[in-house]
């Protein structure tokens, strides 16, 4: 159905549509603005905690590991807790710990802390995302797009931006302080945008595959992070992270093509848009790939790359509805409201994806 005189545009919106709004925009702001900030203070935080270069590399390469694991667990947790208590509890875990890090005296305690703000973070991007498309009339799913894309993009340009006034005015400290406000704004929009969202489903959860893939997913982080540094296969480290990286991967593929209802269901690649715009990720991605310890010692070029993934993501997201893709909505009652949505327009479809996503 076309956009038409039956179909209001933007500002025919509930206010309750554009609170949702609000609050993934300042949640994926948030989000953002860590990615490149670190980067920005990781010379004064090395000369304030007395660490070496490879010690201080560690901030960087667990929050990835920690963002890179606990991402694939949000369509679980969106099922199991709802949709306004996972919002919640990640945006209020992730504003303690960038709190935290502000505090942190040590370098553990700064590692322990970065670690917890990938873990709270990581669901918080694809949630919003979801959240919009799912909430949004089918004719303003473009706008929500590109509105989810604009706080995407956002945070990571403003993050070296305002991390440096803060650093230059006070310390490296604040640039993690400055997260706060922010974090509490956004919990206030969560808590009355989300009311009406607090339905729960219990679901499968196949964690041999969820613990295979992350097995792989921490070791290639490894190999990638720290390979060059390390002279890459002739340390030891790299070797076993290699090892454990084939072998994780193997058990992950076995257990995919075996289980009957596995972490990752092959048969998502029969979708054909789903398909193109996985390939088209993959391929970008890794023209991404570059060296971490130069992204830390040239800022503008660490705002410059998460620019670029978030505008490929938004391509990808364009590709497929993600609504359906990264978790399982309770789906009777959104069914009725959306009946535009993939299991009217195309029951075998619906059945094929909402099967994929329900673990």
């Amino acid at each position: 159905m076309s956009s038409g005189a039956g179909e209001g545009g933007i500002f025919s919106l509930s206010g309750k549509l554009w609170l949702t709004l609000l609050m993934v925009q300042l949640s994926n702001m948030l989000f953002g603005m860590t990615i490149t900030l670190a980067n920005l203070v990781l010379p004064q935080v090395r000369g304030t905690l007395s660490t070496t270069q490879d010690e201080i590399a560690w901030v960087i390469t667990l929050n990835l590991v920690a963002t890179a694991v606990a991402t694939p667990m949000t369509g679980w947790l969106s099922s199991r807790f709802g949709w306004r208590n996972l919002m919640f509890g990640t945006v209020l875990g992730f504003t303690v710990s960038s709190f935290l890090c502000g505090l942190a005296n040590s370098l553990e305690t700064l590692i322990l802390a970065r670690v917890a703000q990938g873990l709270f973070g990581a669901p918080i991007m694809p949630m919003g995302q979801a959240i919009l498309l799912a909430t949004f009339p089918a004719h303003l799913h473009a706008f929500a797009i590109v509105m989810w894309g604009v706080g995407a993009v956002f945070g990571p340009v403003a993050g070296p931006i305002v991390g440096a006034v803060a650093t230059e005015a006070y310390n490296w400290r604040w640039a993690f302080f400055m997260i706060v406000p922010p974090g509490i704004c956004a919990l206030t929009c969560i808590w009355f945008a989300l009311a009406d969202h607090t339905g729960r489903t219990k679901v499968h959860f196949d964690w041999t595959g969820f613990l295979a893939l992350s097995a792989a997913v921490v070791a290639a982080q490894l190999i990638f992070d720290r390979g060059q540094r390390l002279d890459w296969f002739d340390s030891q480290e790299i070797v076993i992270c290699t090892f454990v990286c084939a072998l994780s991967l193997w058990i992950f593929v076995a257990h995919c093509l075996t289980a009957e209802r596995p972490f990752l269901d092959p048969r998502l690649l029969l979708d054909r848009n789903f398909a193109v715009g996985t390939h088209d990720r993959l391929r970008h991605g890794h023209a991404d790939v570059h060296d971490p310890g130069a992204v830390s010692k040239s800022p503008a070029r660490s705002a410059r790359l998460p620019r670029q993934r978030h505008r490929l993501a938004a391509r990808l997201a364009r590709a497929r509805q993600l609504d359906g893709l990264l978790f399982h909505r309770p789906a009777d009652a959104h069914r009725a409201q959306d009946g535009h949505r993939y299991g009217a327009r195309d029951p075998g479809r619906g059945r094929l994806l909402d099967g994929a996503v329900r673990y």
